[in-house]
C-alpha cells in the first residue's frame, strides 16, 4: 500500500507535532552544512523508502533543500531548527511580544489617560491601555504607531519606556496567556479620536474613572507607573477567573 503525503502550508505544518523521524533530520542537519540522504537515515534506523517519506515531505515543506552535495536547511528551515523543542516535536512556545501605549492629557480637571474598553476576545468588556502584537521585523515604536493610529486615529511621537512580563493567571494557578509587553508613551499628539475600530472602545479618562468601572486590568495602574518611574524592567502576575478571561 502506497503512503500519500499530505502537503501542508508551513504556517499549518508549525502547528502540528513533527514526527520523531522529522526532528531527527533536523537534528542532525542543525549541527552539519550539508548531509548525504544515508548520514540522515542512519540515526533513524528505516529504510531508503520508508525515509524518503519524510525527507520529501520537509522539501516540500520549504524547511529543507536538495543539493548536489546532499541536504541542507533552508533559511526557514533554521530559524524552525533553532526554536524547535526536540522532546516535544514542535516549535517552542515563547511569550508573545506586544506593546502597550500609554498616552495622555493635561485637563482643568486633572490628568487624563488614554483608555480603551476591548470589544474583543480574550478579556472582552475590559477597561485598560491599548495594546497590539508587533509583527515581525517590525520595530516596537513602529509597532506602537501602527497600532495607535489603527486604533484610534491617532499620530504621535513613539518612545519605549520599559518592559513588562505579564503571566495572566487562573484563580487556580493555571497560566492563561504569557506577554512581554514593549511599555511605549506616546507623546506629541494629532488628529481627532476615533472609535472607528471595531475592536475597542476609546475614551480619555482620569485614572479613578477607570478603576472605578467594574471591569478593568488591574495591573494598568502599576503600568503607568513603571513608565514613570524609568525603571526598566517589572513583571506582574494578575488572576482572574474563568468568566473574566
Amino acid at each position: 500500500m502506497s503512503i500519500k503525503y499530505v502537503f501542508m502550508d508551513r504556517a499549518t505544518r508549525r502547528q502540528q507535532l513533527l514526527h520523531s523521524v522529522e526532528v531527527s533530520i533536523f537534528r542532525s542537519l542543525r549541527r552539519g552544512e550539508t548531509l548525504r540522504f544515508a548520514d540522515l537515515m542512519r540515526p533513524t534506523g528505516l529504510t531508503s523508502d520508508s525515509f524518503k517519506f519524510y525527507v520529501r515531505g520537509l522539501v516540500a515543506c520549504g524547511w529543507v533543500q536538495k543539493l548536489s552535495s546532499g541536504y541542507q536547511l533552508t533559511p526557514s528551515g533554521k530559524e524552525l531548527a533553532n526554536n524547535l523543542d526536540d522532546a516535544k516535536r514542535t516549535v517552542q512556545k515563547q511569550p508573545k511580544l506586544s506593546v502597550v501605549v500609554i498616552a495622555e492629557r493635561v485637563t482643568p480637571d486633572g490628568t487624563e489617560y488614554l483608555f480603551q474598553r476591548r470589544l474583543r476576545q480574550p478579556y472582552r468588556g475590559r477597561w485598560g491601555l491599548l495594546s497590539g502584537p508587533v509583527a515581525w521585523g517590525e520595530s516596537l515604536e513602529q509597532a506602537a504607531a501602527r497600532e495607535l493610529a489603527k486604533q484610534t486615529g491617532l499620530s504621535a511621537v513613539c518612545e519605549v519606556r520599559s518592559f513588562a512580563r505579564l503571566l495572566d493567571r487562573s484563580i487556580d494557578e493555571t497560566l492563561l496567556e504569557d506577554k512581554l509587553f514593549a511599555v511605549v508613551v506616546a507623546t506629541d499628539m494629532r488628529g481627532e479620536l476615533s472609535n472607528d475600530w471595531t475592536g475597542g472602545q476609546n475614551g480619555w479618562l482620569a485614572l479613578s474613572t477607570l478603576e472605578a468601572q467594574p471591569d478593568y486590568f488591574p495591573h494598568t495602574r502599576a503600568l503607568l507607573e513603571l513608565a514613570a518611574s524609568g525603571q526598566p524592567y517589572a513583571s506582574f502576575e494578575p488572576h482572574y477567573d474563568a468568566a473574566e478571561y
